[in-house]
């Protein structure tokens, strides 16, 4: 039946055809079948037969209704907007602290590279002055040991058993090297002795190699006159320059 209201009654019209009609469709006249004094009037009592149902649908679209005033989706929509703004800013700082480890660790790589390099340096550097020191070392042991032998025949020298103020047969003479290596007498106002090479090679053969100086006793002194040069200036003297070469007995 068509409904006008949730309650009460209405009036309904039927035709002769037995269909219902609503009242108001006949105020008018009847469209179609025939005139107003051919159908009778019936009232119908429409009692609440599906009220129930309504006061549940009802209930029902409150409920849904108190959802969506509890539930506050403009907020919901705005915290969700939050929330995406700050996984955006994560993800840029994110980015930013790969970015900054990968420079750290591109560093990193550089200074260890840079400490390896400086590291070699300093090994060489070390294995250079480890060298150093040694042939330092070795030369002043070297000069230290001159030194000793020298102060011995110094010692001896001034105790009188070494001649230095004349050369005669029998002195014991001690010869020291020059820088044209030559050996000439340790003397004090007696200049120009000089070692034979005969006893120099003596000396030398007693000694299995070279000496630094030769101590021995004076066999023999031989005058010479230095020339211009050749044989007769083997010291490379100035000429006419008397000189003296002694033959010795090597000690």
């Amino acid at each position: 039946l068509p409904q006008r209201s949730t309650s009460g009654s209405c009036r309904m019209q039927a035709d002769d055809t037995g269909n219902e009609v609503d009242e108001s469709e006949w105020e008018n006249g009847r469209p179609d079948g025939p005139a107003n004094g051919d159908s009778e009037w019936v009232t119908l009592d429409v009692q609440e037969g599906s009220a129930e149902g309504l006061s549940q649908e009802s209930e029902q679209e409150q409920i849904v209704e108190k959802r969506e005033e509890d539930v506050d989706v403009e907020g919901l929509k705005r915290e969700l907007a939050a929330a995406r703004s700050r996984v955006e800013v994560l993800e840029k700082e994110n980015t930013a602290l790969r970015k900054e480890a990968e420079r750290s660790t591109n560093q990193a790589d550089h200074y260890a590279a840079e400490a390896r390099t400086k590291e070699k340096e300093l090994m060489k550097l070390h294995e250079q002055l480890e060298k150093q020191a040694e042939a330092k070392s070795d030369g002043v042991d070297a000069v230290m040991e001159e030194m000793a032998a020298r102060e011995q025949l110094w010692k001896t020298s001034a105790s009188g058993k070494i001649a230095y103020a004349s050369f005669e047969a029998g002195d014991l003479a001690l010869f020291l090297p020059t820088s044209l290596g030559h050996f000439i007498a340790f003397n004090k106002g007696c200049p120009f002795r000089f070692l034979s090479p005969e006893s120099l090679s003596a000396a030398q053969d007693a000694a299995g190699g070279s000496v630094e100086y030769v101590l021995g006793q004076v066999v023999e002194v031989h005058e010479c006159l230095a020339m211009e040069s050749g044989e007769s200036n083997p010291f490379g003297l100035p000429r006419d320059t008397t000189y003296y070469l002694c033959t010795v007995s090597v000690q």
